[in-house]
């Protein structure tokens, strides 16, 4: 079954002034403090294969350079994979798990059909570079996942060294430093933490970053940089740039090493657990951040099942009211098809 694209030239669009805070998905809430050291990850080498599927590709758009001048993928103690051959079993092996894969942006569509909002999802397999996507490019408002983006702008920063993570953002309090204010914005998803954090980088420079990375698809201007109010009637954000943006950061090539520990661990330790999550089950490492609001409601992030890695992110919006729950059988069905796509490589 070929996949549906649907390319919307008109973004949704916000009308007023709207403090950046309402990006934000899951507000401040009462939380454990993030604790302990970030957790490292490893990290695999994307091979590009040709898939004899018409509607599966392989690679990605959006590139980075960040891998070069000393940021290279950190070591995994994994052979390369970028020179092996592929023999006849393999490529057979392959073309199958590329139709496979298009079954997830299947279980998207169908899931979506009747329901009042839209969908947009995007899956890659990291272990051969196939990926498959629905409506992957639909603009929608970003809510949450706007911190992810300030989080790696400020980390960007500090690989520049342009700031440290022990640098002041506030005088006191959980937001204190660059450090803990992106944890407390990634992990329990302050907003106050994070829009201090992004006012302090500036939000004109988490949007240069963004484009240096190719990603088109994400904008947060013109914003009022004395309020850091959004004024303009562009803020959105799509699958596509979530997931090429984690690509980079799960192949090593989105920061240094250490920037790169730290963000994947607080991604790690994220406190809300509903989405994606619960669909995939325990038994997989799941690194990811989730979005809602009333009329949006996202979740994407890296899966980690033994050697093999894959990403995922899934954008829903233009629900009248409830995002969360109306949204819930569309992420049920990814993350049920993504996780016995998982489960068939084991």
């Amino acid at each position: 079954m070929r996949r549906q694209r649907c390319r919307r030239t008109m973004p949704l669009a916000v009308t007023a002034a709207v403090p950046l805070s309402l990006l934000a998905g899951c507000g401040q809430v009462e939380a454990p403090e993030p604790a302990g050291g970030p957790s490292v990850t490893e990290t695999v080498t994307s091979t590009e294969v040709t898939s004899t599927e018409p509607v599966t590709s392989t690679g990605g758009s959006g590139g980075s350079d960040r891998g070069e001048g000393g940021r290279s993928a950190p070591d995994d103690g994994q052979p390369d994979d970028s020179t092996r051959t592929t023999g006849p079993g393999e490529a057979a092996q392959e073309a199958e798990s590329a139709r496979a894969l298009e079954g997830i942006a299947d279980a998207a569509r169908a899931s979506a059909e009747g329901l009042e909002g839209e969908v947009g999802v995007m899956v890659i397999d990291l272990q051969t570079g196939q990926q498959a996507a629905y409506q992957e490019d639909l603009p929608v408002y970003p809510a949450s996942f706007y911190k992810l983006f300030v989080a790696y702008s400020a980390l960007h920063l500090v690989d520049d060294g342009e700031l440290g993570l022990d640098d002041v953002v506030v005088g006191s309090g959980p937001c204190a430093t660059v450090g803990s204010a992106l944890g407390y914005a990634i992990r329990v998803s302050d907003n106050s933490c994070a829009d201090r954090l992004a006012g302090h980088v500036g939000w004109e420079v988490v949007e240069s970053h963004l484009r240096e990375l190719g990603l088109e698809g994400t904008t947060f201007s013109p914003v009022d940089l004395g309020t850091h109010h959004a004024v303009g009637d562009v803020v959105t954000t799509t699958a596509e740039d979530v997931a090429m943006m984690l690509r980079l950061l799960a192949q090593g090539e989105l920061l240094s090493e250490e920037s790169s520990a730290v963000l994947l661990g607080e991604l790690r330790e994220q406190y809300f657990t509903s989405g994606l999550s619960e669909a995939l089950g325990g038994d997989v490492i799941f690194k990811h951040k989730l979005g809602t609001l009333a009329n949006v409601s996202h979740d994407a992030g890296i899966v980690l099942d033994g050697e093999r890695r894959y990403v995922v992110a899934v954008t829903t919006g233009g629900w009248s009211h409830g995002a969360e729950g109306q949204a819930w059988p569309v992420l049920n069905a990814v993350g049920e098809a993504l996780r016995e796509y998982v489960e068939s490589w084991r």
